[in-house]
């Protein structure tokens, strides 16, 4: 009794806020009222545990559940939704986090089998696809993890995802320990969504896939990726086992029970993750993850500038440009972005990065006033002041704006001042560049192709083809094959160039390309032929594959 009273946490919907809440409080303080002997009070049946106190430490109310248009659910309105149902189609933990997640537990929420199905496919169905993505190769190149190199001795990008989970485990617990299940729920998901699946996996597929000639320093990389991954996935089982308990326990049985039978027989019996220490002191230790967090935040923000420089020129990704020009915010950050310079150029699709100063401006800008800013509070002066930022040197202004500067404007009359967020600034790019720029981070791209750049970008775009046709085929991601194509004209000589990439992107243990059509399409050996016909770039690909006897 003395170890459980007061109750750590209570939870109950707002209604009882004069029922239940109440009456806990008033049985509380009749229970443990230390009494008074000169009135003759006898103190309550409880105030030898402890002194005044209510009956519980910690409390979260919930708002009332409604259906998906924010109506109280009735049967006679028929908007009731039966229970079961979100049971037997969505199951019980994709139920648990929809409320977990959605709001916070206080407020109203809207609810229908159809917003659970969401929360469904955006989290679960996506960790499922991480998880599948691991089990798939890990069956495949069975890793030795044990003999992966340490966490400090991997690439960047694995250390940056050790980093990036050692600050989940500590947000996560955070927030449960504050009985906050929202805050800890959304950050799961936005790790496993945005963070491990759309970067970390998308990033470093290559790296989980060697076949058996790859050298010992492929391996040694490969176990480094299996291991980052694993640890990840293990981790983010623990974190979520007190909101999704069925998901987390049926994978930590095969991450975790498969692999070391003398672990603890369940996730729910297993240790709460800590924050991994390396060698050092914890300082120097966080100081590291700040810096190395704070370089891939800065990377990922110069390769979104660069696919919107990408989109709006309309240059398509697959197709390789000669370079891109960056600049950051400061000189840390581009430290820390030329030490992750292939990321960079992988992601970004171009062959070479020129880094420029934190304080060049390679645009240059336009600037307008911003209007639902200042149109009620200098109205009659907008012509005036629209004249008189056309006039300015955009740099300049770009440049007060990015510190936080006021722009002073001479109207003639009267002088006025303006604040960073009263004007806009729109990139004006060099010719022969697509720039992007937002909060003094920039990425210009050359948008020159060359006729060997578009040559290379054909041939990429024929190996998008084939994997689809291997797909459409029904073949493993393992299996090797034949592979036969017919073009012509600069397609053909694009195939010829980089046939060998061609050929190693899709597993072709037999490669050949021809001129001519289907007619002169040469049939590759294998039991089952597949043929596709395809027009790439205004040229007509013919291709054949079957699998590798």
């Amino acid at each position: 009794m003395i170890e459980n009273f007061p109750a750590d946490y209570i939870c109950e919907a707002i209604d009882q806020t004069r029922g239940w809440f109440y009456s806990l409080h008033a049985l509380g303080t009749l229970l443990t009222d230390p009494g008074d002997p000169a009135s003759g009070r006898p103190p309550g049946a409880l105030a030898h545990l402890s002194g005044p106190t209510s009956a519980f430490k910690n409390l979260n109310v919930l708002g009332h559940i409604v259906d998906e248009n924010g109506e109280k659910m009735s049967k006679s309105k028929g908007n009731v939704v039966d229970p079961w149902t979100v049971l037997d189609v969505q199951g019980a933990d994709a139920l648990r986090w929809y409320l977990y997640s959605s709001s916070p537990p206080g407020t109203t929420k809207s609810f229908s089998a159809g917003l659970v199905d969401e929360a469904l496919r955006d989290f679960f169905m996506t960790l499922w696809n991480v998880y599948g993505f691991f089990v798939l190769y890990a069956n495949l190149e069975e890793p030795d993890l044990a003999a992966a190199p340490a966490v400090e001795d991997r690439p960047l990008v694995d250390q940056w995802l050790a980093a990036r989970l050692d600050q989940l485990v500590e947000d996560v617990t955070e927030a449960l320990e504050g009985y906050d299940p929202t805050r800890a729920s959304r950050a799961i998901r936005d790790f496993v969504v945005d963070e491990l699946s759309n970067w970390y996996v998308r990033r470093n597929r290559r790296r989980f896939w060697r076949g058996a000639s790859a050298s010992d320093a492929d391996r040694a990389d490969s176990r480094a990726a299996y291991a980052s991954l694993h640890t990840a996935l293990v981790t983010v089982t623990k974190l979520m086992a007190p909101m999704a308990p069925f998901t987390a326990e049926e994978l930590y049985r095969n991450l975790v029970l498969s692999v070391e039978p003398s672990a603890p027989p369940s996730v729910h019996l297993s240790q709460w993750p800590s924050p991994r220490h390396a060698a050092g002191s914890e300082r120097d230790e966080r100081a590291g993850r700040a810096a190395l967090l704070r370089d891939m935040r800065a990377l990922q923000k110069v390769i979104e500038l660069g696919r919107s420089a990408r989109a709006a020129s309309g240059v398509k990704l697959r197709q390789p440009l000669s370079e891109v020009l960056v600049r950051v915010r400061s000189a840390e950050e581009l430290a820390g972005v030329k030490a992750l310079r292939d990321q960079l150029l992988d992601e970004l699709n171009v062959k070479d990065v020129r880094f420029l100063d934190v304080d060049d401006r390679f645009v240059d800008y336009q600037v307008k006033p911003n209007l639902p800013r200042l149109g009620k509070r200098l109205g009659r002066q907008l012509p005036a002041i629209r004249t008189a930022l056309a006039a300015l040197d955009g740099r300049e202004v770009a440049a007060a704006v990015s510190e936080d500067r006021p722009i002073e404007l001479d109207l003639g009359d009267q002088r006025v001042t303006l604040e960073p967020a009263d004007v806009l600034l729109d990139a004006v790019s060099p010719d022969g560049f697509a720039a992007v720029e937002e909060r003094g981070y920039l990425a210009a791209l050359n948008t020159a192709v060359t006729p060997e750049l578009l040559r290379e970008g054909l041939a990429r775009d024929v190996v998008r083809l084939v994997q689809n046709a291997r797909k459409t085929a029904g073949l493993e991601v393992s299996d090797r094959i034949v592979l036969s194509l017919a073009a012509s004209g600069e397609l053909l000589e694009a195939l010829r160039e980089h046939g060998a990439t061609v050929a190693a992107e899709v597993l072709a243990t037999g490669f050949s390309v021809d001129a001519g059509t289907a007619a002169d399409l040469p049939t590759p050996s294998g039991p089952t032929v597949h043929r596709e016909t395809h027009d790439v770039a205004g040229h007509t690909l013919e291709l054949a594959i079957a699998k590798a006897r």
